[in-house]
């Protein structure tokens, strides 16, 4: 039993080094090749945030129709 124990922990030590060394995608991350301008950054931004928190504000605000609703 310790003989095929010890040859079981020698194949999952080897496969976990194996995948310790594979790369999961081919891409490498580089520089940006073209620029977003702040601008564009600043409004995908404000896009984003509102779209975000526009429904829970929006139920906030009428709260109260929902407190008294019957």
């Amino acid at each position: 039993m310790n003989t095929a124990l010890q040859r079981a922990c020698t194949v999952f030590r080897n496969t976990r080094m194996q995948v310790r060394h594979r790369s999961l995608s081919r891409h490498q991350a580089t520089a940006p090749q073209v620029r977003i301008p702040t601008a564009e950054k600043l409004f995908h931004f404000a896009a984003i945030t509102a779209g975000i928190v526009a429904i829970p504000a929006w139920v906030f605000v009428h709260l109260d129709n929902y407190k008294h609703h019957d």
